[in-house]
Order: structure tokens, then sequence, then C-alpha cells
């Protein structure tokens, strides 16, 4: 344990002595930057900021269109209070923060507080008569922002955002949807956007991420070899290649100890869900999906109960593992590495992690399988690439305007890559304009590294940004590739809820107190995921369905699902 923190204070250490590359002045594009400044640049842009574009506040002349944004000598000093990892050196000791306080001209005086602690000393200074200018990583619930910006607490800055920050006006313009996340229901906008999309464009300029599809699909290449089978390419094919491995002794002991098939009961990456498709609808984590413009819970449609019919038949037959609907994932991981070799196929996002890397060559991933009536549709899943909260402004800062043009230097390009992984000459190399990730320190996780490196806060990476402005990790780029080349063609076109919704205080209670009761995902242990277990296990559904549905009806599903389409409305509104 002494030794794992000399390490971390040594790495620290390190870090406070290696001096900033990215210096100079910056002017500001219309959207993406160039690569950050060599040291040595002339730093000196009094003049600049004297006659080009200023605007002034409270007697503070500052820069609209370059940085430093105030004329060297003038003292401008801002107070934020900050939510940090506890491994997190001080902000004013963090290499990154140092930089942009030299490359801004704005000084910060922080308060960084813990996240184990943060929460309750949050509230208490939230009601307060000595706020802090601004929240850094704000930790605030949707509650929290829709009571505290009613109460003119917190800045709406809605309006400004297009004159004073052309860097986060860029990106809402390229993603409505990251403006509608931040758009509370009252219409303010209150905090600011977190987040970063490891994913891809399409031709309609949709973006896709790697949260797109969490359900891969993978079967045992080998054994369908040996058997003499063709790899399935229909739901009822790979009804017969499972038969096959079951009854045919594939790993050639002896002993009807093969699993054909797997997986974990509404995990969120290894579900079953995806292969409801070939019925024409797939069942997403949080059975939510959008058709038409129409909030649909997956779990009142006939395409769900048609798919649960089938796979009830796989079950009976012994062709699922009946542990799929208690395990969890580390016996579910352990099945792969069995040394006896006996998992058929299952359903998760990275080979090596289920089979090892010894087996990983003898499986393969199967693309989506139509159904018996030739349906074969993947539904996308949510995909929050972008969230509220990084950052909030307090009524209480007397320069709000010139706050939000600190701030938006966050949002520019490589300092939102920075914020988020950690700095360029520190973490990350800087090659031919594109930051490369460098080895971790010996004795230290990259998670750690991150930690003690990287801010956090206000961001945001585009999809585009990567290759181009960073590295992206060689496992999220081969996840993002099966995506587009796999299932991309199969997606609906239809829309997809990208991001958290925003509900009033009023629908916050009311789905609090409705929703766990009918659908409590990540537990499993709501209405509709008890019965989704029991009917795939001991059938049912076709005598049981009518009833189903009038149980929904009398725990309140209508007005739940009004409550999602609204938010959903509102999202879709504020996004134009």
């Amino acid at each position: 344990m002494k030794k794992r923190l000399l390490v971390l204070i040594m790495i620290a250490v390190m870090i406070l002595s290696i001096f900033s590359g990215c210096g100079g002045t910056k002017e500001q594009p219309s959207s993406d930057s160039n690569p950050p400044q060599s040291e040595g640049q002339n730093n000196d842009t009094s003049e600049e900021v004297d006659s080009g574009n200023t605007q002034e506040e409270n007697g503070i002349v500052f820069s609209m269109d370059s940085y430093p944004l105030v004329k060297d000598g003038t003292d401008v000093t801002f107070k934020i209070v900050a939510q940090t990892s506890t491994l997190a050196p001080e902000f004013s000791e963090m290499e990154l923060i140092q930089r942009y306080e030299d490359e801004t001209g704005i000084h910060i005086e922080w308060e960084c507080i813990p996240d184990n602690v943060y929460q309750e000393k949050k509230n208490i200074i939230l009601q307060s008569d000595d706020l802090p200018d601004a929240f850094w990583n704000t930790g605030f619930s949707d509650a929290d922002t829709i009571q505290y910006g009613k109460m003119g607490i917190l800045f709406d800055y809605g309006e400004y955002v297009e004159e004073y920050m052309p860097y986060l006006q860029s990106i809402f313009e390229k993603r409505p949807n990251l403006k509608a996340v931040c758009t509370m229901p009252d219409g303010g906008m209150y905090t600011f956007p977190g987040g970063s999309e490891m994913g891809f464009v399409d031709e309609n300029g949709d973006y896709f991420g790697i949260g797109t599809v969490p359900f891969f699909y993978s079967i045992n290449k080998a054994w369908i070899d040996k058997l003499g089978l063709e790899v399935p390419a229909t739901l009822d094919e790979l009804e017969e290649v499972l038969t096959a491995f079951k009854t045919q002794d594939p790993n050639g002991n002896g002993k009807n100890d093969e699993i054909p098939m797997s997986f974990i009961h509404m995990w969120w990456c290894a579900d079953i869900g995806g292969l409801f498709g070939g019925f024409g609808l797939g069942d997403t984590h949080n059975h939510r999906v959008v058709r038409d413009g129409k909030v649909e819970f997956t779990f009142l449609t006939e395409e769900y109960k048609e798919a649960i019919q089938y796979f009830h038949n796989w079950v009976k037959k012994g062709l699922i593992d009946i542990e799929s609907f208690t395990q969890d994932d580390k016996a579910y991981l352990a099945k792969g590495q069995h040394p006896d070799y006996i998992l058929g196929s299952y359903i998760w996002w990275e080979t090596p992690e289920v089979v090892g890397n010894e087996r990983a060559s003898d499986y393969i991933l199967l693309p989506p399988l139509p159904g018996p009536s030739g349906k074969n549709v993947v539904t996308r899943s949510e995909d929050g690439a972008g969230g509220r909260g990084a950052f909030a402004i307090t009524t209480a800062c007397e320069n709000p305007k010139l706050m939000m043009r600190w701030l938006d230097y966050m949002y520019e390009p490589y300092n939102s890559a920075q914020n988020e992984w950690g700095p360029i000459g520190v973490v990350y190399d800087l090659v031919d304009g594109k930051m490369i990730q460098k080895e971790a320190p010996e004795g230290t996780t990259y998670g750690e590294w991150k930690a003690l490196t990287a801010p956090q806060g206000p961001k945001f990476t585009l999809a585009e940004h990567f290759g181009t402005i960073i590295d992206m990790e060689p496992r999220a780029v081969e996840r993002i590739e099966t995506i587009k080349e796999v299932f991309y063609p199969h997606m609906e076109t239809t829309e997809v809820i990208m991001g958290p919704l925003s509900f009033t205080v009023e629908e916050i209670n009311r789905i609090n107190s409705i929703e766990p009761d009918i659908t409590s995902p990540d537990t499993a242990s709501g209405y509709v995921e008890q019965m989704r277990a029991k009917w795939l296990m001991d059938g049912g559904i076709e005598d049981e369905w009518d009833d189903y549905l009038k149980q929904l009806e009398a725990m309140g599903v209508q007005e739940l699902l009004s409550i999602y389409q609204e938010a959903y409305d509102r999202s879709i509104q504020a996004g134009q």
C-alpha cells in the first residue's frame, strides 16, 4: 500500500514538473481548431485585445475572438467549486489547469471537494449566502437543476451561446440533440454539456455511438466446422446448430456437458434482447424505443410477445442455459473459460473477455438473423454520448459573459480531449496534429493516471475528432467498425433517444412513484422483467398476455408512457 501511494505521489510530482507545449494566442475558428501551438510563441496579445473585437462587462474589457481573453495586467479571478476524484490533486496544482490560466489570462480560485463527500457539501453551498461563480462537475440532479434554476440561483445561458461561445455553438449546430439534453422543461439552460462521441456519423449526419448496439452474439465456429455444419443465416438455422451442439458432443469429452447458448437476463451487454429483432423489434435494456415520433415500450408490443414465444421453445429444448436467468457476470464469464471447453455461443461485446485469448479465434460474431417471417431489424439503443451537468454558472457571478468566453475554451476540440483523457506532453504526445497516448507509468493504471491529470468537467469530443485530433483505443475502434459494418445495415431508420431526457419535478416524482414496480431493468426486479423471465423459462405468454396488459394498465403504464412522450417531444423541440 505504501509503495502504491509513493508511486502516485511521484507521478503527481512528475506531472507538475512538465511545462506546457501549448501556450500562445489561439484565434477562434467557427468550428474546429488547429493543433495546440508550440512553446515559445509570443504570448503578448494586449494589442490584439485592444484593437480587435472586444466587449466590456463591469469595467473588464475582454476579447471576443482570441485568447488570452484580457489584456496583460488585468486581474480577473473567478471562484469555482469543483467535484473531483479522490485521487486528483488540487486543481490549482494540476498541469492542464495551470495551462488554461496562462492561455486564457483568467485566474481561478478553486474549491475542490472530493466526490465521496461532494453531494452533502454541494447542497450546503447552494443554500448559503456565499455562492461561488460556478460549479465544475456539478453533480446536480435534474431536480436540483430545475429547483435552483427557477429560484434564480443558476444562470440561464441559452440566449448567449451563439455570441459568446462559438466552439460550443458549433457543437450544438452539429448535434442539436445535445442542446436538447441541456434544455430543461421550462426552456432554461442552466448546466453545460460534457461527454464524448465514440462512434461514427453516417451520410445523413446521424450519429451512431459505441452503445448503439450493446448485444454482440458470438458462436463457436470451430464446433460448427467439426460437426460439418454451415454458419447459420436465420434463427431457425441457428436452432439446428444449437441442437447439434447439445447432442453431438463437439468438445469430444464423451459427456453431455455442452452449453449451446448462454446469456445474462437483462444485463446491459449480455441479454437476449438483440435477437428479438428477428421478429421486427429488438428489446433494449430499458425497453424504450421511438418509432415514427412515438415513444413505445417494447414490452407492450406483439413483436415482443412473438419473440418470447419463440425463444421459450429453445429453453424448453435445453438449447439455452437455464442459469442465464440467475447468473451474475462472474459465473457467466467463467463458463467461457471452463477447462472442458463447454460454451457454444454467448452474448457479450468482446470475445477474449468471455473465452480468453487462446480460444478467441474459435468464435465468430453472427450478424443479425431473420426470424421465421423473414423480419430482421436491429433496434438502436439509447446512446447517451453527452449529458448535462458538467458545469454551471451561478447568478452570483458578476461577469457571466466573460465566464462563458473562458468556458468556451474548454470546448475547443483539443482542450475537450485533454479534459477527458489527460494533457498533451504528459499523457499524450502530439504527432502530426493527433494526440497519441503514451504508456502509463509503471505501477499505475490508465484510470489512475486519468484521475491525476484530467479534470473532466466541460468538454465534448465529436465522433469526427477521433482519428484526427485524438487516437481512439483500439478495442473501441474495433467495436465501432463492427457496429458500422455488421449491424448498421439492419438498423431501423426511426428516431432514437440520444442522451438523458429532461423532466419536470412533477414528472420525476410520478416516474419514481410508478416506474420501479413496472420495470426495473438494472435489478431485473420489475413486473415486466419478472414476467419476461417466467415466460422464457416456463412459457404461458400466449395465455397470460391479456391479463398482463391489464395489470400494466392498472399499474399506470399509460401515464408513464405519456410522461416519456412529452419529455421526448420537448427534446425534439429544444433541438430544432
